[in-house]
């Protein structure tokens, strides 16, 4: 039998002539014109029918949307659909919904889960996010969030969603971008507006405000979205082409079914609007659309209360509340915690200084895991800027000595690598040669220097640590990290566990879920922190509010799994 779907596609290809260029790639259609009008027309009882074309741009969308279901029910009844789910292209009785590899203005791009650990470790708001394509085109596609929901306003009081990660709530006033969606069909409106679906238009925040003022709108008729997502020349694409699995699936839907959805965000209080608290994170909304192209069981149902649902609950805590101040343990409290006397002089931090992250921070959580419950031993440090290397971040790699054919386990100093040297081998021996790291008691020396060592019988394969890249920020980076209470400075050397961060690289250490964060490193750190004077913890234990510490862990596990196991 002829695919419905595939006479779908050469009704799009005849009808090139009177709809502007179509262009075919490997899995999906681009549509730069608006959606042809094919000379055929389809009755509600049978979508092949052949009876005189759909009039009207929705009229053919709808056309469309039945064929693509009708395919899908035969499959279903075939049994080829593995979760006998059917995409629901007759849905609710307002509107229709249906999977369809067509990128065009008005497409609906769903977030997917089945990539491994899916957006859980990097940037969160794209989790089971519902994304609508404003534009398309050659060179750049860009599209809004539609179900990030948040408690914030703009100076003139309209409830604000946040729309993308560029020129978002996240940046500076003057660089944020704000786009409005409407239904209004008003000369007005149309004017200053650009159609995205049949239902739906959008303009910007200025162009609203302009329609309200003339008497031909209200402020509830728009959805205010700040910042959106971009792609440039065929980056949407290659995403969606993936081998390993796709981080979206498209959809194609009509006006009703997201209108509804973000009607009933503004009514259930997901936003300031109407006496909300912005307190939605926006996934029942993923989860019906999901449901409607027959995903309830392998993405909905599988993921629901998950790890990245947590890391995305998380990110919203974090960037889409208004915070209370949170204590942190600047660098004066740590200066006097080690002063008998009280004195609130800075710490200076300087090169041999070791400093210990945290007990739980968010900006560790949702990004730069390495450095949750991390050791970091600065290389260098001055006023353009400062080095360090993480110590107790054990890896999967390993380097093997020719002689002896004995092995030791590579730490991950950081993600920057250096150009002289892809690892960088360190000893505790004064007896050998090698650069003093400060007052350490820890020097740097050459894996040529290492081996004649060993080949004079002047040291042992395990006197050497060997670490693989490192960490640095820019002129007073770490400073302001240090007073932000990201990290501590550890202001009695002597409790660093030297031993215990060595041991990390003996070959039968193994990084291991089961076994915890200890085997992540998380217990040389655990060492410090238990060593420190009183007043130094009471500070740590008011930060640990910042988060959620066994989330931290687990986040830091995953991203081990992810980057650092065999």
């Amino acid at each position: 039998m002829f695919p419905l779907f595939r006479l779908l596609l050469l009704l799009a290809s005849a009808a090139v002539a009177s709809s502007g260029p179509v262009t075919f790639r490997a899995h999906a259609l681009h549509v730069r014109a608006p959606l042809v009008r094919a000379n055929v027309r389809a009755s509600s009882a049978d979508p092949g029918s052949g009876d005189e074309a759909p009039a009207s741009t929705e009229e053919w969308r709808s056309f469309r949307a039945r064929l693509v279901a009708q395919e899908a029910k035969e499959q279903a009844a075939s049994a080829e659909s593995p979760e006998g789910e059917v995409p629901l292209a007759d849905g609710p009785s307002d509107g229709w919904i249906i999977e369809l590899p067509i990128i065009e203005e008005g497409s609906v791009i769903l977030a997917s889960t089945q990539q491994r650990h899916g957006f859980g470790l990097h940037q969160q708001y794209f989790h089971k996010c519902a994304m609508l394509v404003l534009s398309h085109g050659p060179e750049f596609t860009r599209g809004i969030i539609l179900n990030r929901p948040t408690p914030f306003r703009t100076d003139e009081g309209w409830p604000l969603w946040y729309g993308g990660d560029v020129q978002s709530l996240t940046e500076e006033r003057e660089a944020r971008e704000i786009t409005c969606i409407h239904t209004l069909d008003l000369p007005a409106a149309e004017k200053m507006s650009l159609r995205v679906t049949p239902e739906i238009s959008y303009t910007s925040y200025e162009g609203a405000k302009e329609l309200v003022a003339q008497g031909v709108a209200q402020p509830s008729d728009f959805w205010t979205f700040c910042g959106y997502a971009g792609w440039g020349p065929g980056q949407l694409q290659s995403e969606l082409d993936r081998k390993t699995g796709s981080s979206w699936r498209l959809v194609s839907a009509n006006g009703a079914v997201l209108l509804r959805e973000l009607i009933g965000q503004r009514r259930g209080g997901a936003t300031a609007d109407d006496g909300g608290d912005g307190g939605g994170d926006g996934i029942d909304t993923w989860e019906r659309l999901m449901r409607g192209i027959g995903q309830g069981v392998s993405e909905v149902d599988a993921t629901s209360g998950g790890f990245a649902d947590r890391m995305l609950r998380e990110w919203i805590r974090v960037n889409l509340r208004p915070l209370a101040p949170t204590p942190a343990l600047t660098v004066a409290a740590v200066a006097a915690s080690a002063k008998p006397e009280g004195a609130r002089s800075p710490v200076v931090l300087e090169e041999g200084s070791v400093l210990r992250s945290a007990a739980v921070h968010s900006s560790f959580t949702l990004g730069r895991q390495y450095l949750h419950k991390a050791l970091v031993l600065l290389l260098r440090a001055g006023r353009q800027g400062s080095v360090g290397l993480v110590l107790n971040r054990p890896s999967a790699g390993h380097v093997a000595f020719p002689k002896s054919g004995k092995k030791r386990q590579v730490l991950f100093g950081g993600q920057l690598s250096l150009r002289d040297a892809n690892v960088l081998w360190f000893h505790r021996s004064t007896n050998l040669a090698g650069e003093p790291i400060g007052a350490s008691g820890i020097f740097r020396t050459s894996s040529d220097s290492a081996l004649a060592a060993i080949a004079r019988g002047n040291a042992v394969e395990s006197d050497f640590l060997c670490v693989h890249g490192v960490l640095a920020w820019g002129a007073g980076g770490l400073e302001r990290e240090v007073a932000a209470g990201r990290f501590v400075p550890v202001v009695m050397p002597e409790h660093v566990p030297w031993d215990a961060i060595w041991k990390l690289a003996e070959p039968e250490g193994q990084v291991s879920a089961k076994a915890g964060v200890g085997s992540a490193g998380g217990d040389a750190w655990e060492h410090v922190r238990a060593a420190e004077p009183a007043e130094i913890l009471g500070g740590l234990e008011s930060e640990v509010a910042d988060g959620d510490e066994e989330l931290a862990d687990t986040a830091l596990l995953k991203w081990v799994d992810s980057f650092l196991s065999s």
